[in-house]
């Protein structure tokens, strides 16, 4: 204690005792941080009958969070707060979860209450042992999530070294796994050695992780240290524990005469002899990487091998994917494997790829990633080879070849995108007509030349499941401009309209074709935008749940009825209507979606959906277009997009002069026309070349409709010289893994056309 003269302040009661004597510094109030111990003295072992907390009453809430190393060095039965990110779920193990600072890691154990891998923690409890392993044990309303968490720090040992001085924390172990492996309540039991003492690795099935192939293979990976000490010592029982497959660096063979004395050091890689020394990056750097570099890629397996041929397969890591071109020796590779593989920068038919040297190490399995929705005039550089999904009305009826495979195009209003289904698939559907509407899901391949890099995109789907037909088309692609059409015969008996009824008659009789153009927009109160081409309606928020039932992405084209006017939008002034919720209320029609505005003359007294491209101003705030400067408001609560440079704005525009509102994903980089060789992030919409230029208003259209008409004649007899030397389906399957096969040499000239409208 200390004399302030202020009894409050200067004593203090404790629930265990605390001696001290005269030369002991002053403890004013009950915060662990002063009744601790010192957080370097070695707490001493305890049995595991001490999980039971003390029968007295735990010490006030301290009025600031301590420490994880103070939490863990205080008193048996201490109320504690910490603030320390999550490394794990709450439901990791039987324990809880962990938590750490850059002072140390602890046990949580939440009741009625959990907490989510990454998170940023503050948590308040009574500290106990639970098995020895220093434990929180928090109810669930004293565990509050205050944002993301920084990145855990993950601290290289020896498998030797994992002792109270790790526990709770990420560590970084390599060895070689002896004996067989042993089935635990928590998991797969391996004992580790890297010649320092064995550890023991729980490898839980919640994990993902496959480790059937360990035994006698030199295995390095990160995990969580714990510990569970049923002897009593308290000093026995440390095990490390990986969270998920990417947890595992690398499994690989055991050098030649390996001992346990010789074992290397946990920074050594764990690959096979042959293929040691390459370090492993991000596929995002292998795809920068120069043609002919050397790169090795850990990533899961999204198309295996036997789907564009024999030796081809794909793999995708957080950051990118990539194009793997396998030697005869290295056996299929299956979909949803999780591998580590190496070879040589190059480029197949347009397409980022890695000439595998050698046998890929198999890591286990893995969850695929989800896939990435686009638009069909999106795909291009910035996706190719991931897995994306996509939705559109087929432009013409799917084409069966000789050989077996499928192929369509598929059009949401952006432009459209093809569709391989190769035979091996088995895709037994009859053939779809135009208009059908499809969601595909799939890898984005490329089959194209170097002299045009950015053509001939196309979905490569996996399986027959990868294709589902969401409405059956009636109506021939051409018609997109046609909403006054029911997309079902039976429906045609009910009084069809657009959404200009809205507010001018009752709607209860009226079934209603219009294009969902935009979600749930919470940060705008509504339940979606309806556009059918001339006007917009928003969805009130009470119907939030019928449009997200319907497992769409915007654009889709729709029928509606039971509508209900329900006022206007307050920000926009668009009306307002509430969707009825009997089963025929929302329906997905056959039909392309209703394309926006690409014209600013339009929302002068009303709101259009719109689609520009300009440069953004005023930090982002502003987009120059066409002479003018429009405020742009980009309503998301996402990261907000550049502030300056080209892009495509897809929003809603109102008022005299005309502002936008940008929904989430609105703002986004604009089309490119790219040269030859070039990159850009998105493709040209057509290559297609008009057969006769808009009249001249002066004499320099009358030069460039001659160098178009020249232009169209070169690129004519090229095309001949190659059909000389390409195959029948247009597809150039060399290997181009030099700067001259990549369209190098003498100068050329490629046109491309430019799309009339202002959209992306």
């Amino acid at each position: 204690m200390q004399d302030t003269d202020d009894n409050a302040a200067d004593f203090v009661e404790r629930p265990l005792p605390d001696p001290q004597h005269l030369g002991s510094a002053p403890t004013p109030d009950g915060s662990p941080a002063a009744s601790a111990p010192d957080a370097s003295a070695t707490v001493a072992p305890t049995s595991p009958e001490a999980t039971q907390l003390p029968t007295t009453s735990p010490s006030p809430a301290p009025a600031s969070a301590v420490s994880v190393a103070a939490a863990r060095a205080a008193p048996n039965g201490t109320l504690v707060t910490v603030e320390a990110t999550a490394l794990t779920g709450s439901d990791f193990h039987d324990g809880g979860g962990f938590v750490a600072d850059a002072s140390g890691g602890i046990a949580v154990l939440v009741e009625d209450g959990s907490f989510a891998r990454g998170s940023l923690l503050r948590v308040t409890g009574a500290v106990e042992d639970r098995f020895a392993q220093r434990t929180i044990r928090a109810r669930g309303s004293d565990v509050a999530s205050l944002g993301a968490g920084g990145g855990a720090a993950v601290t290289a040992v020896s498998t030797g070294s994992v002792d109270e001085s790790t526990e709770g924390r990420l560590v970084r172990v390599a060895g070689i796994v002896r004996g067989s492996p042993v089935m635990l309540a928590a998991g797969t039991a391996h004992d580790l050695d890297d010649g320092t003492g064995t550890v023991r690795v729980i490898v839980s099935a919640a994990s993902g992780i496959d480790s059937s192939a360990w035994a006698g293979a030199r295995v390095e990976l990160v995990g969580v240290a714990g510990q569970r000490d049923a002897t009593g010592s308290g000093s026995s029982g440390y095990r490390v524990m990986p969270r998920d497959v990417d947890d595992v660096i690398g499994v690989g063979a055991v050098p030649a005469s390996p001992s346990p004395s010789a074992s290397p050091g946990p920074s050594a890689t764990p690959t096979a002899p042959a293929q040691a020394g390459a370090e492993v990056v991000s596929i995002s750097a292998a795809r920068s990487a120069p043609k002919n570099e050397r790169v090795r890629v850990r990533g899961v397996v999204t198309m295996p091998t036997g789907i564009v041929d024999p030796l081809t397969a794909v793999v995708q890591d957080d950051t990118a994917a990539i194009v793997l071109r396998l030697g005869s020796d290295a056996g299929d590779l299956v979909r949803g494997e999780r591998i580590e593989a190496g070879g040589t920068r190059s480029t197949l038919s347009g397409m980022e790829t890695v000439r595998v040297d050698g046998a890929p190490l198999r890591l286990g399995t893995a969850a695929e990633p989800v896939p990435r929705a686009i638009r069909t005039g999106d795909a291009g550089e910035a996706v190719e080879a991931a897995l994306v999904s996509a939705r559109g009305a087929l432009v013409a009826a799917s084409r069966r070849a000789s050989s077996g495979t499928v192929t369509f195009e598929i059009d949401d209003g952006s432009g459209p995108l093809r569709v391989s289904l190769d035979a091996s698939i088995g895709f037994e559907s009859e053939p779809l007509d135009a208009g059908t509407l499809v969601e595909v899901r799939g890898v984005l391949g490329q089959e194209t030349s170097g002299v045009q890099p950015l053509l001939g995109y196309r979905i490569w789907p996996r399986s027959a499941d990868d294709v589902r037909v969401i409405a059956i088309g009636e109506i021939p692609a051409s018609t997109t401009g046609a909403r006054d059409e029911p997309a079902d015969p039976d429906t045609s008996a009910v009084a069809t309209g657009s959404l200009g009824a809205v507010g001018g008659m009752d709607l209860a009789g009226l079934r209603v074709a219009a294009t969902l153009v935009v979600g749930p927009w919470a940060e705008l109160g509504v339940g979606g935008l309806l556009w059918d081409g001339e006007r917009l309606v928003a969805v009130h928020a009470a119907s939030s749940v019928l449009v997200a039932a319907l497992g769409a992405r915007a654009p889709i084209a729709l029928e509606l009825a039971g509508l209900r006017a329900a006022g206007t939008e307050p920000s926009t002034g668009v009306p307002l209507v509430v969707i009825g919720s009997e089963p025929d209320g929302v329906q997905p029609a056959g039909r392309p979606p209703a394309p926006p505005s690409t014209a600013l003359g339009g929302a002068t007294d009303r709101a259009v959906w719109i689609s520009l491209v300009g440069r953004l101003a005023d930090g982002g705030r502003s987009l120059a277009v066409d002479g003018e400067v429009l405020p742009l408001e980009h309503r998301c609560d996402e990261a907000p997009p550049p502030g300056s440079g080209i892009v495509g704005v897809t929003a809603v525009a109102l008022g005299d002069p005309a502002r936008l509102i940008a929904p989430c994903g609105g703002i986004r980089a604009a089309p490119a026309v790219g040269r030859p060789g070039g990159r850009a992030s998105l493709p040209p919409r057509a290559t297609v070349v008009p057969a006769t230029p808009p009249a001249a208003e002066d004499g320099r259209r009358g030069v460039v409709a001659g160098m178009f008409v020249l232009s169209a004649a070169m690129l004519g007899g090229a095309a001949v010289a190659r059909r000389r030397s390409v195959p029948r389906d247009g597809i150039d399957r060399a290997e181009l893994g030099t700067d001259a096969a990549e369209g190098s040499g003498a100068p050329h000239l490629t046109l491309m056309s430019v799309r009339r409208e202002r959209g992306p």
